[in-house]
């Protein structure tokens, strides 16, 4: 049975996840969300947390003053702590602050905040909106590398170690969710459309508005070629106009096979193509050839 944290012992969790994350945590502030009351329910029946614990432990105030219902951050940490349980309440408290925190994609937990309803929507409609909540938390604990699992294969999983690839993620979603869905391709592009987008804003916000270009795969289809080749060339494109093009373009690289859009993330489901690569001019195919327009 897993040890069951008191009200007062949730509170003291998450005051000290609050006291050494609170810097991580204003950086994702979403005026829009709604505490997912269904996994603290679930919490409840599974004895995780005692029945009087409330959404109002949860509520996050940032550094003007103002009231969130939640954190995702402090809410995902907390939700990995629990989850991946303790004798006691010492070791939860200590999974909860000492997880490993390795270096996470900022901008890539940004981009799956801003943009989930719409990948949720495009990969798979009303079905995967109704886990909302679950797949945005599962996701930000993938990029903040402390998303454990929960079942475990003997010579395949260590449950100490977090999930760091798509393949582990989707088999995650599979048993958290239940079958029914193509995990194995929601979770490739979840991954490497927030990771690629949160790099792209990097480049952006480190170096200012440059010109970048994206690899292709040698086996890449014809129409990632045309996008990102030009004249056995890299195409050149302006950080900011892949950036832009992502979140409008969710949809249609969803749905198409092969689409005409340049983005930071994957062009079309399962697209290999790497990048965006900073401009050096040390490459040896560069020219002055203006950069494309999208």
């Amino acid at each position: 049975m897993p040890y069951k944290l008191s009200g007062r012992e949730v509170y003291i969790v998450l005051s000290a996840i609050y006291e050494k994350y609170y810097y991580i945590a204003d950086q994702l502030i979403n005026y829009n969300e709604n505490f997912p009351i269904n996994t603290l329910e679930y919490w409840k029946s599974a004895g995780y947390v005692s029945r009087d614990v409330t959404p109002d432990y949860f509520a996050y105030f940032d550094r003007s003053g103002r009231r969130h219902p939640f954190n995702l951050f402090i809410f995902g940490r907390f939700h990995s702590a629990i989850e991946k349980g303790g004798n006691n309440f010492d070791e939860i408290l200590e999974s909860s602050v000492y997880a490993p925190l390795l270096k996470p994609n900022i901008s890539a937990m940004q981009t799956a905040e801003m943009n989930m309803k719409n990948y949720l929507s495009a990969l798979g409609g009303d079905d995967l909106l109704n886990h909302h909540y679950t797949i945005l938390n599962m996701l930000l604990s993938y990029h903040r590398h402390d998303l454990h699992p929960i079942v475990t294969i003997t010579g395949t999983y260590d449950p100490r170690k977090a999930v760091d690839n798509y393949q582990a993620l989707a088999s995650e979603f599979y048993h958290r969710l239940g079958p029914g869905q193509d995990w194995q391709s929601i979770a490739h592009f979840l991954v490497y459309d927030t990771k690629r987008q949160g790099e792209g804003t990097d480049i952006l916000f480190k170096y200012g508005n440059i010109q970048v270009y994206k690899l292709p795969l040698g086996t890449a289809c014809a129409g990632c070629k045309s996008l990102y080749i030009e004249s056995e060339k890299p195409k050149l494109y302006y950080i900011s106009d892949l950036l832009n093009s992502g979140p409008q373009s969710i949809t249609q690289r969803v749905e198409e096979e092969s689409t005409t859009i340049p983005t930071c993330g994957p062009s079309h489901l399962w697209c290999g193509c790497s990048g965006p690569f900073p401009l050096t001019k040390m490459e040896w195919w560069f020219d002055e050839s203006p950069p494309n327009a999208i």
